[in-house]
């Protein structure tokens, strides 16, 4: 079995979090040119302690370096967008759900029998 993979035997009698952390990218201290959303999972014993660690990994994450051009590219913790308490009970199945978000359907979201599921055009290009 390989090291690094999940065993029910080590997520049993845990408390398992889901984070949801926002980075802002700058160029040379100016403008935000774009943001960056990282899931991580982690176990704690509690929200707060979760809180506390969420933010941890967050500030180890931040970096920054000198582009092609010279520019200084900053990666910063701006947000935490989401923490969750998650259940890493797969069952029978071989994945993990490892983050879930509520978000609010607009009003021109209309239901039918059968929606049609729709695949980002990011995931679309990178077929």
């Amino acid at each position: 079995m390989n090291e690094n993979a999940f065993s029910m035997a080590s997520i049993q009698g845990r408390t398992w979090f889901g984070v949801k952390l926002r980075f802002a990218i700058s160029i040379d201290n100016y403008d935000f040119r774009e943001f960056e959303d990282r899931v991580f999972i982690f176990s704690c014993s509690d929200i707060s302690a979760a809180l506390e660690h969420a933010l941890g990994i967050g500030k180890s994450r931040e970096h920054e370096y000198a582009n092609a051009d010279g520019n200084l590219v900053r990666h910063q913790l701006v947000e935490v967008v989401g923490l969750k308490t998650i259940f890493l009970d797969r069952g029978d199945k071989d994945e993990f759900e490892v983050y879930y978000e509520a978000i609010p359907a607009d009003s021109s979201f209309v239901y039918h029998d059968s929606l049609e599921v729709k695949i980002s055009e990011e995931i679309k290009k990178a077929l």
